[in-house]
């Protein structure tokens, strides 16, 4: 299954591809007019293309939290089962967000004051 980064906005592609790198997730990088590839499952676009674009599963990058309903989407699911926050009040307080037995996202906090992440 693969992944299309479909997009005319430099920002857009900027975060959607460093995302994905994070997560080791292979991608292509096409434009609105290029052809879809017949292993694409899902594209990200921005919300300028979002209408040009004629595939039926697209996702929307505003942010980087787009990496929640692509990891939803491909394992199959519409929504995680059970999501924890866990929180560790240490000295240097940190902060994990973990789905379905998924590390989605962690925080490492310099002090105490850092909690509104």
């Amino acid at each position: 299954m693969r992944i299309a980064i479909m997009t005319s906005d430099p920002r857009v592609y900027y975060l959607a591809s460093k995302v994905l790198k994070e997560h080791k997730i292979p991608f292509y990088s096409l434009t609105p007019t290029d052809e879809i590839p017949f292993d694409v499952e899902v594209i990200l676009t921005g919300e300028k293309d979002f209408d040009k674009i004629k595939f039926p599963n697209k996702i929307i990058v505003r942010d980087e939290t787009f990496i929640d309903e692509l990891l939803l989407f491909l394992e199959g699911k519409k929504r995680f089962k059970s999501v924890f926050i866990a929180i560790d009040p240490g000295e240097r307080p940190g902060v994990s967000v973990v789905a379905d037995n998924r590390v989605l996202e962690v925080y490492h906090l310099k002090s105490p004051k850092d909690v509104d992440i």
